[in-house]
């Protein structure tokens, strides 16, 4: 029997990133679904909030600010595993508390192995 394949949602606002992200998920064996804009991802998980394992979510996004995403994913379900895929993080920026754990924080740019070990990392904690 295998074993269960993780549903990942990623949103990132820029396409090629996005495409770089759900590729190399792909590639490790994930089943992604990708998001530009983070309304569509609220509301694909809103839809089917146990249907994903894992979030990955960019730290700096047009119309919500990633983590006011992330602070709704937790809204509905507090142990969702996060990723917070970030390239715009200052030395000492606090963020504000989120329910669940911590996310992790994977700082871009990153290559596609330190992505698949962020992700195998937050889904071995949740589990």
């Amino acid at each position: 029997m295998n074993p269960k394949i993780a549903r990942v949602l990623v949103c990132d606002d820029e396409r090629f990133v996005l495409d770089v992200v759900l590729a190399a998920l792909e590639a490790g064996g994930y089943e992604p679904v990708g998001f530009e804009d983070p309304r569509a991802a609220l509301s694909a998980f809103q839809a089917a909030p146990h249907s994903f394992d894992l979030a990955i979510i960019d730290r700096r996004l047009p119309h919500q600010d990633g983590l006011g995403v992330v602070a709704a994913l937790r809204a509905q379900r507090p142990e969702l595993p996060v990723i917070v895929a970030s390239g715009a993080r200052s030395q000492g920026e606090s963020w504000p508390p989120l329910a669940g754990p911590a996310p992790s924080v994977l700082d871009r740019p990153f290559r596609p192995s330190a992505l698949l070990a962020a992700v195998a990392n937050a889904l071995g904690r949740a589990t």
